[in-house]
């Protein structure tokens, strides 16, 4: 049976938690993604910083700002040429990165789409990894093979430093060519939300025309796209919440303890947070430098 037709006649529609089910069970090898909002397009978070007036993007100074910063706040950093850990903790701590989340779980996808603004209509985006990566001659990957290092690594290149990067492929060994496209990988599981949720990621280099995944994926079994309607989302959260699919469970941290009977204060709780809070605190310093670029 077809995956429209067991869902019934509005086919690209997510209403009940059945439905959600019946996605994931017919898509197995897929990776999900759920958006508060219909966006209609899986742009990274820094890519959607609109460009300097110089045409080029702002990454290369919020990723070098963080790692210069992030060991005065926490000895507990990434190496300093380990960029896709470095990238994950810049993405763990909300700065924009060239990142993409995605989970192999269908519901936590959907807890995403729901949480949020209960007046508009979510969306969940279904796609095959491998069909990604096959794209650029490739399997799947983990984060230590040569195309993701060098695309983390070019997040940390100046724009206009085109003899670096050129140097950082004869290093890796890969030509330019396979650089291009967005490449799924499997991360190191760095935080306990990490393995909650089920996280896989893509990288992206910047994109054009003919690099964005909706383009390089073809057909159903490839890229799917499910709206789900701003009225089902109340429904659609008290039953994930009856499942055990709740902020407390995907994001492992004290804050998302329910507040009903907990007896620290919001306060305390940062307190207990200890790093993290001050590491929130760079991260809140580089969002507001950015908005001033």
């Amino acid at each position: 049976m077809s995956i429209e037709r067991a869902l019934g006649s509005e086919s690209q529609k997510v209403r009940t938690i059945e439905q959600a089910v019946t996605v994931g069970t017919r898509l197995p090898i897929s990776w999900f993604r759920g958006h508060t909002q219909t966006y209609g397009t899986l742009t990274p978070t820094v890519y959607r910083i609109p460009p300097t007036t110089r045409g080029g993007y702002r990454e290369y100074w919020l990723a070098e700002r963080f790692r210069l910063r992030a060991g005065s706040i926490n000895e507990n950093v990434p190496p300093w040429n380990d960029h896709v850990r470095w990238l994950l903790l810049m993405q763990h701590h909300g700065l924009p990165t060239r990142l993409l989340d995605w989970t192999e779980s269908i519901l936590v996808a959907l807890y995403f789409a729901v949480e949020g603004p209960p007046l508009e209509a979510g969306e969940i985006w279904c796609i095959r990894p491998d069909a990604l990566n096959n794209r650029s001659g490739y399997f799947l990957h983990s984060a230590d093979r040569p195309v993701v290092k060098y695309l983390a690594a070019e997040a940390f290149i100046n724009e206009s430093d085109e003899p670096k990067r050129s140097c950082l492929r004869q290093e890796l060994q890969i030509q330019q060519s396979v650089t291009r496209n967005p490449i799924a990988f499997l991360p190191p599981l760095e935080f306990p939300r990490m393995s909650a949720q089920s996280s896989r990621f893509t990288i992206h280099p910047p994109p054009d025309d003919d690099n964005v995944i909706q383009r390089l994926l073809t057909g159903p079994r490839e890229i799917t796209r499910y709206e789900v309607p701003a009225e089902s989302k109340a429904s659609l959260s008290r039953d994930l919440t009856a499942l055990g699919v709740t902020a407390e469970t995907l994001f492992r941290s004290l804050k998302f303890l329910p507040k009903r009977g907990f007896p620290l204060e919001i306060s305390s709780v940062t307190a207990c947070l200890g790093c993290h809070a001050t590491l929130a605190t760079l991260v809140t310093d580089i969002q507001i430098r950015l908005k001033r670029l």
